[in-house]
């Protein structure tokens, strides 16, 4: 008995010990002039996230915050033996509400406090893909290529080579989600990238298909049949979702509304950068 008495008081010892040396670490490390550098530093890194926007089933994706990660950053310039601003750790902080936990809710647009926009083009067939793809090479753009099942089944190989570049974006079979060749498609497509419906209008029966499917369903707030240029010139603004139908028009005008959007200052990104 008296044994296990002695054992128990060294267990106790050693916690004591531990608990205290532990303590005055953080004491001493809080008293350090690296540490104290990096708070009165971390102030001016500090970014607030910006929350989502829902709106009944609608949603306008938030922004990213972000921070100094205090103790990464204190154990890196301990590291390096002096305080260097340039070794300060910066994490994200994500909003409350992100596309993520938002599956059935018509994305809608990008955030208005950034600066990009989304280019989409519908493409049904194999018919003047080509020449859209030259352009965007040309541009050094990278877009949303929405295929049907057309296209998918006669053309592999400029799947792959789309891809690359590019993100995309399932049409099903003209637009029907409620077909049999949704699900094949976005079997290959999630090969490549998340997947993602189009709808032009509040679709309930297209959402509950795509959400089902725990796929993103996206309405564009700009839809470009006719007059590219013109219509971008009028109807540009931040975290624009630009549709474009693949016809003479937007092979004639596409390099020119490229351009017109970079002039005013715009980023184009891929829809997940866009939401991000």
């Amino acid at each position: 008995m008296k044994k296990i008495f002695e054992y128990i008081g060294i267990i106790c010892l050693f916690i004591f010990s531990f608990i205290f040396t532990e303590k005055t670490a953080t004491v001493l490390k809080e008293q350090d002039e690296i540490m104290i550098k990096i708070k009165e530093i971390a102030k001016n890194y500090y970014v607030e996230p910006i929350k989502a926007t829902i709106v009944d089933r609608t949603i306008t994706p938030g922004v990213s915050g972000q921070m100094v990660d205090i103790s990464a950053s204190y154990y890196k310039m301990k590291k390096a033996g002096l305080f260097n601003e340039t070794l300060l750790v910066i994490k994200n902080i994500e909003p409350e509400n992100t596309i993520l936990n938002n599956q059935d809710k018509f994305i809608i647009s990008g955030n208005k406090n950034k600066k990009e926009v989304s280019l989409i083009f519908l493409a049904y067939d194999t018919e003047k893909i080509e020449p859209v793809l030259d352009i965007l090479d040309k541009n050094n753009i990278s877009a949303n290529i929405f295929i049907g099942t057309k296209l998918l089944e006669r053309n592999n190989s400029l799947i792959n080579t789309i891809s690359k570049k590019h993100l995309i974006g399932n049409l099903s079979n003209n637009g029907n989600y409620n077909n049999p060749d949704f699900i094949w498609m976005s079997t290959i497509i999630r090969k490549f990238n998340d997947n993602y419906c189009y709808t032009e209008n509040l679709d309930e029966n297209i959402l509950k298909i795509c959400t089902q499917n725990k796929s993103y369903t996206i309405v564009p707030n700009l839809i470009i049949r006719t007059k590219p240029l013109m219509n971008i010139s009028k109807g540009l603004s931040n975290g624009s979702i630009i549709s474009f139908y693949i016809n003479d028009d937007t092979i004639k005008e596409l390099d020119m509304a490229i351009k017109e959007i970079k002039s005013k200052g715009y980023d184009i990104v891929i829809l997940p950068k866009l939401f991000s």
